[in-house]
């Protein structure tokens, strides 16, 4: 199983199932996309740790 390392991975990748088994990582290409803007603009953030929080409250902001 490939693991997931860049935040953009990590946010934007979810399970694929197959027989109840893990199939693979699945990529939602708009929610790649946005992620990867977001982080175009503000280059000097690296920490997933920022990028959680920045998107957990943009999430409470506009539900």
């Amino acid at each position: 199983m490939h693991s997931r390392q860049s935040i953009i991975e990590i946010c934007s990748t979810f399970v694929q199932f197959v027989a109840d088994r893990f199939g693979r990582w699945a990529t939602e290409s708009n929610l790649r996309r946005s992620i990867q803007s977001c982080i175009n603009h503000t280059p000097q953030e690296t920490s997933e740790y920022f990028w959680a929080l920045y998107w957990y409250k943009l999430l409470k902001l506009n539900p």
